[in-house]
This record gives C-alpha cells, structure tokens and sequence, in this order.
C-alpha cells in the first residue's frame, strides 16, 4: 500500500508551506535538498490541507484512502467524492 500522499521533487520549490498546513506533522523538508518529503505516511489524516495550500501544485493527495478522524457530509449520504 502506498502513501496518501506525494510530493514531485520536480515541481517542489522547498517552500515550506505544506509542512505548516498539515496538522499531524506528516511532512518534513528535506535539510539537503530543501525540498517536501513524506516523512509519516501512516499519520496522514487525508484532510488535503497540503495539496490544498501548495502554490506549485506538487502535491497530490490520493482519495483511495479513507481518513478515520473525519467524517463530511460526503460520508454521511454516500457520495463519492471524484477529482
């Protein structure tokens, strides 16, 4: 199984955005490369926070996971959510 969540290398700029937005303290920035990385992926709630606030869209949060800590009201009529 992979992460929720991924970061491209490619399109990161090392702002360092992400690791602020994410409330579980999931992402880390690489000290070497100044770059995002997915240092907890078992800690990820899926809340789309980082992808959400990424100003270079590198992050992508995957809906193949479901998050146990929240619940919308997506979950409660059982709609599936399509991005």
């Amino acid at each position: 199984m992979s992460a929720p969540v991924r970061i491209d290398p490619t399109l990161c700029d090392g702002c360092d955005i992400c690791t602020h937005s994410c409330p579980v303290d999931v992402l880390r920035l690489d000290p070497q490369t100044q770059k995002a990385f997915v240092a907890y992926p078992d800690h990820c709630h899926v809340c789309y926070l980082c992808e959400d606030d990424c100003p270079t869209h590198a992050i992508a949060v995957t809906t193949e996971f479901a998050n146990p800590h929240r619940r919308s009201i997506y979950d409660v009529l059982g709609i599936p959510v399509e991005r």
